[in-house]
């Protein structure tokens, strides 16, 4: 049984290689790449990767998803797939909400790689990616130029909730994809 994957489950039109998931590295290649991370983060700050999901700037002390891009080529492509596929069955087709069209709101987008990965792939035409940590917003705008999608990706710096209000941002020094808001609740937001 062949799994579909991109825009072809939708029934569009797949661009070769689209939607696929790169093979997993055999065990010593990704110990040669442990390595090198291990190299390249004591002589840079930064690395620009190029994947399956797009071309990233990461910062390489993040030991999460710059940490999966370096090592696998990818940061839950599966996942991302299997999300878009959900995404476009639940679309009206009266909607003509066909792969390639629509716009994918990406809350939390850290460095751009579900909204990049998307638009790549051809599930979306474009994004709306809001991104309120001052370093991950730099990183997703220079990752939206190094992939050619900046007159299709809109990047806010801002913070979303459900209520109103001030709230705490944490950070996580680690991995920069764990930064939150911590607000104590007093209610909806009127």
């Amino acid at each position: 049984e062949r799994r579909v994957r991109g825009p072809e489950a939708a029934g569009g039109v797949r661009s070769p290689g689209v939607g696929k998931r790169p093979p997993r590295r055999p065990g010593y290649a990704v110990l040669a790449r442990k390595v090198a991370r291990q190299v390249h983060m004591r002589l840079a700050r930064e690395a620009v990767l190029n994947t399956p999901q797009g071309v990233f700037a990461v910062a390489l002390r993040d030991r999460v998803i710059a940490r999966n891009l370096y090592l696998y080529g990818e940061y839950e492509l599966d996942l991302l797939w299997q999300a878009a596929t959900i995404l476009a069955a639940a679309r009206a087709p009266s909607d003509g909400a066909t792969p390639g069209r629509g716009t994918v709101l990406d809350i939390g987008a850290n460095i751009g790689t579900v909204s990049i990965g998307l638009l790549r792939a051809g599930w979306y035409r474009r994004a709306i990616a809001i991104e309120p940590d001052p370093y991950n917003f730099s990183l997703l705008e220079r990752n939206v130029r190094l992939n050619g999608l900046q007159d299709r990706v809109l990047c806010l710096r801002c913070a979303l909730s459900d209520v109103s209000g001030e709230a705490e941002f944490e950070q996580s020094a680690t991995n920069l994809g764990d930064h939150h808001l911590r607000a104590e609740r007093s209610g909806p937001a009127s």
